[in-house]
């Protein structure tokens, strides 16, 4: 499973950057997410409710910061029992917004192989837009 877009936010690309490795924001923004909690400077442990049919249920995942170049660039590594994946995150000034764009590939596998389609995908999409308008809601609050 692979995506890739863009999104705008109306916040400084420091304020961004600096989001993505605030837990609250982040248990705010993921959405489903129960607990964020970094365990240490690297490595973020989360506890998400997903509510997808045939995947549904309370799991626990990790992700690892593997590259980081403040404040414009992050490589995320997606660890959980059922998922491999990885995640690219490029942050540009607009003005005063902040252009993201992201590349994220997984690999599904035992009960998750079900999302792994064209329904599967749009739901994951839906999903990373709702993370990324909470992600900017949170800023501004």
């Amino acid at each position: 499973m692979d995506f890739n877009g863009n999104h705008e936010l109306a916040s400084s690309r420091s304020k961004v950057y600096a989001a993505f490795f605030d837990a609250n924001i982040l248990a705010a923004a993921i959405p489903g997410c129960q607990e964020a909690t970094w365990v240490d400077p690297q490595t973020l442990k989360l506890i998400v409710d997903i509510a997808i049919p045939g995947i549904k249920g309370t799991y626990e995942a990790r992700v690892q910061v593997t590259e980081q170049q403040e404040p414009s660039h992050l490589k995320l590594s997606v660890q959980q029992a059922h998922v491999q994946g990885s995640a690219s995150i490029d942050l540009a000034e607009a003005g005063s917004k902040t252009n993201l764009s992201y590349k994220f590939e997984a690999e599904l596998n035992g009960p998750y192989k079900v999302a792994d389609n064209i329904a599967g995908a749009q739901i994951v999409k839906a999903l990373l837009g709702q993370f990324f308008k909470q992600v900017e809601k949170q800023i501004g609050a």
